[in-house]
């Protein structure tokens, strides 16, 4: 009958609609999870852009510590060898004297044998 078939049909669309809704639900759910995983990659672009920006600080930092250090480590090699270049002054200056000191006491006990044999 008629009515059997418009009741046939509403039943057949309903389940058409039915099924039509949970495929848009899915899609909804589906472009929610690809939003949602969108987000946060953008999230964790956005620490990795940060962590990056404070590791190049970071460098900056270190670079100028290693600059200043090997600065002063020049500085210190250059007083080193100015230490030992006055070390070796020195040392020069320290064997001379001991040279004139050996003479000097050459020349006294010299002159003591001779006033001890002019008595």
């Amino acid at each position: 009958s008629a009515v059997q078939d418009i009741i046939g049909k509403t039943n057949r669309l309903e389940a058409s609609k039915n099924d039509l809704q949970k495929q848009v639900d899915d899609t909804q759910k589906r472009v929610k999870n690809e939003e949602d995983i969108i987000a946060s990659i953008e999230q964790s672009g956005i620490k990795v852009v940060a962590e990056a920006s404070r590791l190049r600080e970071e460098i900056k930092v270190l670079e100028s510590s290693a600059e200043a250090c090997e600065d002063d480590k020049a500085s210190k090699d250059n007083q080193i060898l100015t230490l030992r270049e006055e070390i070796s002054h020195q040392e020069e200056i320290i064997a001379k004297l001991q040279r004139e000191k050996k003479a000097a006491g050459g020349g006294r006990q010299k002159t003591e044998e001779e006033m001890t044999a002019m008595e």
